[in-house]
């Protein structure tokens, strides 16, 4: 159905731009994604107006559409909403981590753990992405907040631009990530509620750095 043909390009579009496959400022032009799409030019007009609304294009009158540069502002407040919400669950989780659910993230830090193991590449630097996602995704749901997890992340698109950037900078960046989760959970697992915050806190404030070193590595990209 044509319902479905407009989802597909949306999700295809959306991942593009997320993964910088289809990098800040470019312009798209009607015309040639229909050609790609071998569609009409109405469904790529509702994707466009889609990823709009998603703050990943922007459509600028007369001049055209494009992938929106990244807004510094916006990043900040997202990761401090991210801070926030993230440390009130630790507080519903400490010393209260069932065998079962210790086994599930440690298997998700298993697979970390590999991911970190190879060549430096986009292709590594997405997948580390998607599994620490699904690594904070999995703590929010154990505090039964997926529905807060959703709310988070569906804010967070141009920050997980930012975070695929970054992931590309060095090994090291990761496996500095890597070391911190696993950190984090023994903290968690063993009840020190300071020491997990603590350790969560300077995490995300290496974001912040991260953040910067990608801004200055990439100024075109941002605002």
């Amino acid at each position: 159905s044509m319902a479905s043909i407009v989802e597909q390009i949306y999700e295809d579009l959306k991942k593009k731009i997320i993964n910088l496959d289809i990098v800040p400022g470019t312009k798209l032009k009607e015309e040639d994604l229909a050609q790609d799409y071998n569609i009409s030019r109405t469904p790529i007009r509702s994707v466009i107006a889609r990823l709009e609304k998603d703050g990943l294009v922007e459509v600028i009158s007369k001049k055209g559409t494009y992938v929106s540069k990244i807004d510094s502002s916006d990043m900040y407040n997202l990761i401090y909403i991210r801070k926030s919400v993230e440390m009130s669950i630790f507080d519903t989780l400490c010393g209260k981590l069932t065998n079962e659910q210790i086994d599930r993230i440690n298997s998700i830090l298993n697979e970390q753990k590999e991911i970190i193991s190879l060549e430096t590449s986009i292709e590594k630097s997405r997948r580390f992405y998607d599994n620490d996602n699904k690594f904070h995704e999995t703590l929010f749901e154990f505090a039964e907040l997926n529905r807060a997890w959703e709310i988070v992340s569906k804010n967070a698109t141009n920050l997980n631009r930012v975070r695929v950037m970054a992931n590309l900078r060095d090994s090291s960046h990761v496996e500095g990530i890597y070391d911190y989760h696993v950190k984090m959970i023994d903290n968690l697992i063993k009840g020190n509620i300071n020491e997990a915050k603590r350790l969560f806190a300077e995490h995300l404030d290496g974001g912040f750095e991260g953040l910067n070193k990608v801004r200055d590595r990439y100024p075109s990209y941002f605002l």
